[in-house]
């Protein structure tokens, strides 16, 4: 197939090649809270904030990362990055471990500043100078400067955007496909060289066709991938012009081609991947989705070493698909008071559900 690079800004690169056929500040809590006694009076405004075990690991690697790359030693974090690269270790979200590596390297706290975020951009420039073969840095270089993009526009809605943001934006999105573009050569060495293309081609809004055109290779090359599925149904949202129908059709096609058991957990992954960013005023956006199938995918997903990972996305989309029964099991046992953050949009959210699973 023909990869055209028109997208990146830079002129046409073309490539080709033949295809067969990337820390929390709760409690740490591995099995949930406490389960009210038959009858007993529920305090519906306690409520704990919590990280689980699998969450803080990831946390961890990030940490461990970002530490490697402060102190300047790339070919630990090189070593780290190869470890998960082969193992494929994900967290029961799906997420491969690999991804906390380059989320701890490229990635600084919301709360820095830009001298701080150009201190990042400067010292990772340092590691790929000295390891000019180097996929990992070219990857880490590249989700720097979507991460400052991002830092330029905001978090908020694009009506809010002011020109020199936008201006700002484009420039460091320019300088992350650059990046991207010099090494194309290496791209079948990583997935996170994919997972960065994704993000950068969405947050300049190309077309679709070149969105899909990434994906599609990314997932020929690297099936066991799950975040470029989980990253390609946040672009099918209505809110990025997609629809209700588009996304939906993508998870029930994707969950049936891995099919059985497999199938329903990935089916489940995708709406928990979806779930966090459906707020008050966006939860219609998530409507009509396969509640059975997704319910079904939480349940193998649950049986996996760490059960409370899940728990909370299983509870919060069993409440918005108006299943009082399992989202009251759950908040019996094993969540009780304990929220996790990842998944509800607050602790009023959390409240709310709690009290209709539990008082039915």
């Amino acid at each position: 197939m023909s990869w055209n690079f028109r997208w990146l800004g830079i002129g046409v690169l073309a490539v080709s090649m033949s295809v067969a056929g990337c820390g929390g500040d709760g409690a740490d809590l591995s099995a949930g809270g406490s389960t009210p006694s038959t009858g007993a009076a529920v305090n519906f405004d306690e409520v704990v904030s919590v990280d689980t075990r699998s969450d803080l690991a990831y946390y961890q690697i990030q940490d461990q990362a970002e530490a490697l790359l402060k102190a300047g030693k790339f070919d630990e974090i090189e070593t780290l990055a190869s470890q998960y690269r082969q193992s494929q270790e994900t967290i029961p979200s799906g997420m491969w471990k690999l991804a906390g590596v380059y989320l701890g390297v490229a990635e600084v706290d919301e709360k820095a500043s830009n001298a701080e975020w150009e201190k990042r951009v400067e010292k990772i420039s340092q590691w790929t100078k000295s390891r000019p073969k180097s996929v990992t840095a070219r990857v880490a270089l590249a989700r720097c400067y979507h991460d400052g993009a991002y830092r330029s526009r905001g978090m908020g809605w694009g009506s809010g955007v002011k020109e020199n943001q936008w201006k700002e934006m484009y420039a460091r999105l320019d300088k992350g496909a650059r990046v991207l573009a010099d090494s194309t050569a290496m791209r079948k060495q990583c997935p996170g060289w994919y997972a960065a293309a994704q993000r950068i081609a969405a947050l300049e809004n190309r077309p679709q066709k070149e969105f899909d055109a990434i994906t599609d290779e990314a997932l020929q090359l690297f099936p066991a991938y799950e975040d470029f599925h989980f990253f390609r149904a946040k672009q099918l949202l209505p809110r990025w012009g997609g629809s209700k129908d588009a996304w939906q059709k993508y998870a029930a096609q994707v969950a049936n081609e891995k099919g059985g058991e497999a199938g329903d957990a990935l089916y489940a992954r995708i709406i928990w991947s979806l779930q966090k960013y459906a707020g008050s005023e966006t939860l219609d956006e998530l409507d009509g989705f396969d509640w059975p199938r997704a319910k079904r995918g939480f349940e193998v997903i649950g049986k996996g070493p760490d059960p409370f990972a899940s728990a909370n996305a299983f509870a919060r989309v069993a409440w918005l698909a108006d299943d009082r029964e399992t989202a009251s099991s759950l908040f019996q046992s094993p969540i009780g008071t304990h929220a996790d953050f990842s998944v509800w949009w607050n602790r009023e959210e959390f409240k709310k559900a709690r009290r209709w699973a539990l008082q039915g």
